[in-house]
């Protein structure tokens, strides 16, 4: 299970992953690992830090310790929750599992990724291909689009705060160009200091 904010974790995408995996497990007769429990919440697959950092290198690591066996299959609900990366790493991460005897299987469109299949047929690898080239079109301008708007923010931070966070004695005034200082919060701080 992955997703790249946690605000996405307020909404059903945890759920779903889950949903979808327990599913395909049973209508294929498989036994779904939970002791193996690994979610990446929050961590972002873009530049491929779920892969080195996050659970899925600990998933990764599993298999080179053989902890999971050939013959498993990995779950997941798009590519995208793969990686996000540039295609020439993605398509290696999806090769890599591969080789080493585990199959990857989509879930929203139950394409299977294994030797077999990809040795049998160029459709698979083609699919892999555009999906991880989407996934990461969409995430690179998701990116320039964020920079874009922060860049714009720090160029007027002058003007205009960036942000309403502060800290908890301070807060934002209604016209942004300051922070105003809440007197009773101001004054406890005050009193910590003396202490």
């Amino acid at each position: 299970v992955r997703f790249s904010s946690l605000e996405q974790n307020k909404g059903d995408s945890l759920r779903r992953q889950v949903a979808l995996a327990e599913e395909y497990a049973q209508q294929h007769g498989l036994t779904l690992d939970r002791k193996l429990k690994l979610t990446d919440l929050g961590v972002s697959s873009f530049r491929g830090v779920n892969a080195t950092t996050g659970a899925l290198s600990t998933f990764l690591r599993a298999i080179t310790e053989g902890k999971v066996v050939p013959g498993s299959v990995l779950l997941v609900e798009d590519l995208d929750r793969l990686s996000r990366n540039e295609i020439g790493n993605s398509m290696e991460l999806l090769l890599g599992i591969i080789r080493q005897g585990v199959e990857v299987v989509t879930l929203t469109d139950r394409m299977r990724f294994n030797q077999e299949t990809i040795n049998v047929s160029p459709l698979p690898l083609m699919t892999s291909l555009f999906s991880f080239y989407r996934a990461h079109e969409e995430s690179a301008l998701k990116s320039h689009r964020l920079s874009s708007v922060w860049g714009h923010k720090r160029e007027h931070a002058a003007e205009e705060k960036m942000t309403a966070r502060c800290p908890a004695w301070l807060t934002l005034a209604a016209d942004r160009k300051n922070f105003k200082v809440l007197p009773e919060r101001a004054a406890l701080v005050r009193q910590i200091f003396k202490r």
